[in-house]
């Protein structure tokens, strides 16, 4: 997966031989996802959808909530 911030986009990995989906940040849909752990809590984990197939992408799994603040300040072009 790439960010490209001077373009404004994220390619999100293809399945099989496709090419990468580039998305435009702004429209990118990403999802909070939570699996609940064998003695109780949740992990949580930050998740996209590809728009060819609306499959999710995890983005990240071990730091989600600093992974999304990161990634949101990395693309502000501001």
């Amino acid at each position: 997966m790439t960010f490209d911030r001077e373009r404004g986009v994220v390619a999100l990995p293809p399945i099989g031989f496709r090419g990468y989906d580039e998305v435009p940040w702004e429209n990118l849909v990403i999802v909070n996802f939570y699996t609940p752990k064998m003695y109780g809590g949740v992990f949580k984990a930050i998740k996209a959808f590809r728009p060819s197939d609306l499959r999710l992408i995890t983005l990240n799994e071990d730091f989600p909530d600093e992974a999304m603040a990161f990634y949101s300040w990395y693309m502000d072009r501001s």
